[in-house]
């Protein structure tokens, strides 16, 4: 096994970079005809690297066991989701 594929932070990184430089992509290209699709894309692929970020620092840190700190990235992952999902 590759020092990436057994690493715990790697994986996250790796989606954050990808999912990141795709909505990069979406947002600066506008590629579809009608610009409320292309809003809502861009929107959608906004989420998911908002997402990845969320368990980039989810994997990172240390406080594995503090339930009050899975709460939080809880709500922070709600709030977050739900205000792109309202862009989009």
């Amino acid at each position: 096994m590759s020092r990436v594929q057994s690493s715990r932070q790697a994986p996250p990184i790796i989606v954050w970079i990808f999912a990141f430089y795709i909505w990069w992509l979406y947002f600066r290209a506008m590629p579809f005809y009608n610009r409320w699709v292309s809003h809502a894309i861009s929107a959608m692929w906004l989420g998911n690297a908002y997402a990845a970020g969320v368990l980039m620092v989810g994997v990172w840190d240390e406080r594995e066991g503090d339930p009050a700190w899975h709460d939080w990235l809880t709500w922070v992952s709600g709030c977050g989701g739900a205000g792109v999902g309202r862009v989009g």
